[in-house]
């Protein structure tokens, strides 16, 4: 038939070896070109060369150029960058690039704590603070930490009352409508 290709594949009858592969596939690596070191510690170690031979404020190179120089990927240089700004070396700016960080003096923040003292009042050493709420109440105290008010500070008379009159109305028991009571649904609307 004319214009017909011929599909049928065929298998060589005498496969070629391949060379060197007469140790049953394993392959042997040479410990001497291995690099022991991380990608991410030599990126590291190479910005913190720029951050010792500059000065606060200075731009270090951009990920794409750290990228090229080093041969590692993008999450590589961030993950090492992450690193450095995580212990305060380098700032980064978005949209700008990362720069060496200016030095903290860390004893002045940390030492200024005026704030605590008139927020919480003066310290008080040796004293239970927590003992006057685990104690039971005298008789004479009304305790409001409890989370139910006390019988005399709940208007009980007047809860009855209303309970008996919504008792004797025709319907309490029963079901109300899906649609809610007219009288409810008028209030709720409002005027």
């Amino acid at each position: 038939m004319a214009g017909s290709v011929n599909e049928k594949i065929s298998t060589p009858i005498d496969p070629k070896t391949r060379p060197n592969a007469s140790c049953g596939g394993a392959v042997a690596l040479l410990s001497e070109l291995m690099s022991n070191d991380s990608a991410p510690a030599r990126v590291r170690t190479h910005l913190e060369g720029f951050v010792k031979s500059g000065t606060a404020g200075d731009r270090l190179p951009s990920v794409r150029a750290l990228m090229a120089e080093l041969g590692v990927g993008p999450a590589t240089v961030r993950q090492a960058v992450s690193d450095l700004v995580r212990t305060g070396t380098v700032e980064t700016v978005p949209g700008s690039g990362t720069f060496i960080a200016r030095p903290r003096d860390l004893k002045s923040e940390s030492s200024d704590r005026s704030w605590q003292t008139i927020a919480l009042g003066a310290g008080q050493t040796g004293v239970d603070l927590l003992a006057p709420l685990r104690s039971i109440p005298t008789s004479d105290t009304i305790d409001l930490a409890s989370g139910y008010p006390d019988e005399s500070l709940q208007p009980v008379g007047l809860l009855a009352r209303a309970m008996r009159a919504a008792a004797r109305r025709p319907g309490t028991f029963g079901r109300a409508p899906s649609a809610g009571l007219a009288p409810r649904r008028a209030w709720f609307a409002g005027p």
